[in-house]
């Protein structure tokens, strides 16, 4: 992506049912940083699949860099899981030219 961008959304394919889930956020963090930015996802189609986005909105993408992301689905009953199950997803948003 480039600064600015909104398009395409951020997609997260858990492959889990979150059906029921009581919350389920991005949480990203631009590598070198200590700041946790926090964003709402919405399941796409069927729950039982997993898919999960979250629509950029500005100033989302102003700030050029790598960042680690990975989605937190709290379900139903409680229990806390985090996907991927390891490492993360990486988003670079390059500089745009003037």
């Amino acid at each position: 992506m480039k600064q600015g961008d909104l398009a395409p959304k951020l997609t997260i394919d858990t492959n889990a049912d979150v059906t029921g889930a009581t919350s389920k956020v991005a949480k990203m963090r631009r590598i070198h940083t200590t700041t946790v930015i926090t964003k709402t996802l919405t399941t796409v189609g069927d729950p039982t699949l997993g898919i999960l986005e979250y629509q950029w909105v500005s100033p989302d993408t102003d700030v050029a860099g790598t960042y680690l992301i990975e989605a937190v689905v709290t379900f139903a009953g409680g229990a806390i899981q985090h996907f991927p199950g390891n490492g993360y997803l990486e988003l670079i948003i390059d500089e745009k030219v003037g």
